[in-house]
């Protein structure tokens, strides 16, 4: 059985609850990382998952949250230099793979990237979903939104369990409002017809309506 990855949420205001609460749906492991103790318990209970009291810009507190486990740590705090330090804390110290770093300073986005955060959010119109499709490990990226939210356009990672790995197109079962626009394997693109076989490593471009995406990522990768 695959094993759940882990993500490490630093701050725990509305954001980073809102952002907990839907990750853990999505099926991570999440566990949240607040300074306010009020705050840390509110959210255990609410959402009932670990929440470690502590700063996230301290070694020690990224280190007893496990920080070296982490798949993905999403520094949403209130503040955009203890951002850029908690996830320069878990690349450097703790050899984090992806770190996401919210900014509410527009200018300090390409700064924070050359610094090594891996993904940087604005706060200016953001989403929580503007998060979750930035870590590419849930199987699905949201490349675009087409009309007012009626279809999106996704790209799809396909995992060495994923279902339709060794499976023809026209095998997979799709949803008839959803269309396979391209599979990139490796640096080669192909249009896909019914008797093409989707492989391991495969990224499969798709069109859907909102509806249907579920579904859609449901037939290509496993997850909902």
């Amino acid at each position: 059985m695959k094993s759940k990855r882990y993500a490490l949420v630093i701050g725990g205001g509305k954001i980073g609850y809102f952002l907990a609460r839907d990750l853990d749906r999505e099926g991570y492991r999440v566990s949240v990382m607040d300074r306010d103790p009020a705050r840390c318990r509110l959210i255990s209970d609410e959402l009932d998952m670990i929440v470690y009291s502590g700063d996230g810009t301290d070694l020690d507190d990224m280190r007893a949250a496990g920080t070296k486990d982490a798949d993905f740590v999403i520094a949403v705090t209130g503040d955009d230099e203890e951002n850029l330090v908690a996830c320069q804390i878990a690349k450097k110290s703790f050899g984090v793979g992806m770190t996401i770093a919210r900014v509410s300073d527009p200018r300090n986005a390409a700064l924070f990237e050359r610094l090594g955060v891996d993904e940087t959010i604005c706060t200016t119109g953001m989403a929580i979903q503007m998060v979750e499709n930035a870590l590419p490990a849930r199987g699905m990226r949201l490349l675009s939104v087409i009309g007012k939210s009626a279809a999106e356009i996704n790209e799809f990672v396909i995992e060495r369990d994923s279902p339709a790995d060794g499976v023809a197109v026209s095998a997979l079962g799709l949803p008839a409002a959803c269309v396979l626009l391209a599979v990139m394997r490796g640096d080669e693109v192909t249009f896909p017809r019914g008797d093409t076989v989707i492989r391991f490593g495969d990224r499969v471009f798709g069109l859907a309506k909102v509806e249907t995406v579920p579904a859609f990522r449901a037939a290509l990768t496993g997850g909902r």
